[in-house]
């Protein structure tokens, strides 16, 4: 990184950091009416294939900042942006790096570059954005928000404003949209919502209905409605057998405009604590009519890209196990596997994550994708390591 780049960073880091100790002094003066939190974080990533010799080095520098404000028992806004500073061999190896990461699907672009240089990019991106009244029975909600409609812990064909990839650990508030949101409450456990996504494209639209319903042990949601150049129409519920918890969503989207055959996307899930703290999800995903996947590059391109609420896996059969377990009172550890036998492909993730003090914290990530075509393949593999002091 030359001097004039390496000057940008530190200013643009020096400016992040100055900006939100003002911001959350603010809050402070003003802890009534505005509340403000988030977090920095500073992660190295390093990636390598089959061949470990060519392994590739970059780094992130992440801060968030979350702003809320409440006008009266009724009204309130809210305003969250994140802070990202891209650098190492991803942005050095590749040209167009900034055009990559700056990519808003919103109505309304709020992402900015402030940094495009050859081996450093800078990048503020907003992602909520919304104001809210709430009174006994009413709530409605406008602005860039998350609709947040899934049930599962993992796959959601529920999601049909804002889809995410399983492999964005690093995102836990996950994408918003530009929506209107509308709540009535008809009882205990009982209401009906409706909410618009505004599109930014012909196809992008989102109209939607879900009722919420309370059926003996188990809380019951209908949906439907219009999803991008689909109709949908679903099911979902949520309970118990015995100790153990039971989810599930079922959706059909069928073709508004052409004679496609429609796609039918099931999700369940059963989860259960064991004694000794140990939490354990099991979960499968059935979707048809997907398209046929043919090599390697294309699966790792779909985990994190092009995905939809009626498209979250490359596969039709995907199994998922998920285990934590709080390996002492300051250190936690997770292991995920997914295996979709159509290809017989796996995407496994760990991590371990260590509480330095009440608001630092050290966790190791790592990331494999591994498949059996004749002999097993393992083209992409992942270590994160992070550092988080949240405020």
């Amino acid at each position: 990184m030359d001097k004039l780049h390496l000057m940008k960073g530190h200013k643009a880091f020096t400016s992040i950091i100055f900006f939100t100790l003002i911001i959350t002094s603010a809050s402070g003066q003003m802890k009534d009416k505005l509340q403000v939190g988030g977090y920095f974080k500073l992660m190295q990533i390093t990636s390598f294939g089959d061949d470990i010799e060519n392994t590739q080095w970059d780094y992130l520098f992440h801060n968030r900042v979350n702003m809320k404000y409440k006008f009266n028992p009724k009204f309130k806004a809210a305003l969250e942006f994140r802070n990202r500073i891209f650098f190492g061999e991803a942005v050095s190896n590749n040209d167009d790096y900034g055009e990559i990461v700056d990519v808003d699907n919103g109505a309304v672009d709020l992402s900015w570059l402030f940094i495009d240089a050859d081996d450093v990019v800078g990048l503020i991106q907003i992602d909520r954005a919304w104001m809210e009244y709430r009174s006994d029975h009413w709530m409605v909600m406008a602005g860039r928000q998350r609709v947040n409609w899934g049930i599962n812990l993992f796959w959601n064909n529920h999601d049909l404003f804002n889809t995410y990839s399983l492999v964005e650990f690093d995102y836990e508030e996950r994408p918003g949209s530009d929506a209107i949101r509308v709540t009535r409450i008809l009882g205990d456990e009982h209401w009906i919502e409706a909410a618009v996504k505004y599109p930014d494209s012909d196809s992008t639209g989102v109209a939607a209905l879900r009722y919420a319903f309370n059926m003996g042990r188990y809380d019951m949601k209908l949906i439907g409605g219009w999803y991008e150049n689909d109709l949908v129409g679903g099911i979902g519920w949520e309970g118990n057998i015995k100790d153990a918890g039971f989810k599930g969503e079922a959706a059909y989207f069928h073709p508004r405009k052409n004679e496609n055959e429609g796609v039918l996307s099931i999700s369940i899930s059963g989860d259960y604590y064991f004694s000794n703290q140990v939490f354990v999800t099991a979960g499968y995903l059935f979707q048809d009519a997907q398209s046929t996947v043919e090599n390697s590059d294309l699966i790792i391109a779909r985990f994190s890209r092009g995905l939809s609420a009626k498209n979250l896996m490359p596969f039709d059969h995907n199994f998922i196990f998920n285990v934590t377990y709080p390996l002492s009172p300051i250190l936690n550890g997770s292991l995920m596997a997914t295996w979709s036998p159509g290809f017989d492909a796996s995407f496994l993730m760990g991590s371990l994550m260590y509480s330095l003090a009440d608001n630092w914290e050290i966790g190791a990530f790592g990331q494999a994708f591994v498949y059996n075509d004749n002999s097993w393949n393992n083209p992409v593999n992942s270590i994160y390591l992070r550092v988080k002091n949240s405020f």
